[in-house]
């Protein structure tokens, strides 16, 4: 599937948003996990703090790329076709579950790397370990963006289908009246104020 998306589409199917971004979030998960398998080969067997890093990042990732797929097959094979508007509480639960979940993977696999950054002395080696965590963040912020959007689906879908219309005959809070109402209502209450100001002025 391609990861970009066709703006015209949007203005009548918000999914495409939904599914770019856990396009997106996969694809970063795996592009960290084959950068493990790569960087284990470039460190030297004599730092087994690295290698035994290296080995809880990729069970770590390994995880999350599994939760992100359950999430993925309770959503719909095809993302294009992603059922996120008809899912019920139960399935809404587990996917928060899941990419809770995901996440906390992906975070603790940053936090080892960084961790074991700041014991490496050799420079070259330093940079493995550097490349392999930036790639990590990215993954992880990319979970980030996806959950944040599914955990605020009902907003984004209730505004699309839903959205609050502004215009010269309509204002939110005075839905059964117009603006010529509202302003002879406001002028006639001014109007009283000031008759009923002059009145006590002149009982003074």
């Amino acid at each position: 599937m391609s990861l970009l998306i066709n703006r015209s589409s949007i203005a009548s199917n918000p999914l495409p948003i939904f599914s770019a971004s856990l396009q997106i979030a996969l694809t970063e998960l795996k592009n960290s996990n084959n950068s493990i398998s790569n960087a284990m080969i470039s460190i030297s067997n004599e730092l087994s703090a690295g290698v035994s890093t290296f080995h809880k990042c990729a069970t770590l990732l390994s995880h999350s790329l599994s939760l992100l797929n359950q999430s993925l097959a309770t959503l719909s094979v095809d993302l294009e076709a992603m059922e996120i508007e008809t899912l019920t509480y139960s399935e809404t639960d587990n996917i928060k579950a899941w990419n809770m979940a995901a996440m906390a993977g992906a975070e603790d696999c940053f936090y080892a790397l960084q961790d074991f950054e700041s014991t490496v002395e050799i420079d070259r080696e330093k940079i493995v370990v550097n490349e392999v965590k930036s790639k990590v963040d990215k993954a992880r912020m990319c979970l980030a963006n996806w959950m944040g959007l599914f955990l605020m689906k009902d907003y984004i879908l209730d505004e699309f289908y839903n959205p609050i219309i502004v215009s010269d005959n309509y204002y939110p809070g005075y839905s059964g009246f117009d603006y010529g109402f509202i302003l002879f209502l406001y002028c006639g209450l001014y109007l009283f104020l000031i008759v009923l100001y002059v009145m006590v002025l002149r009982g003074d």
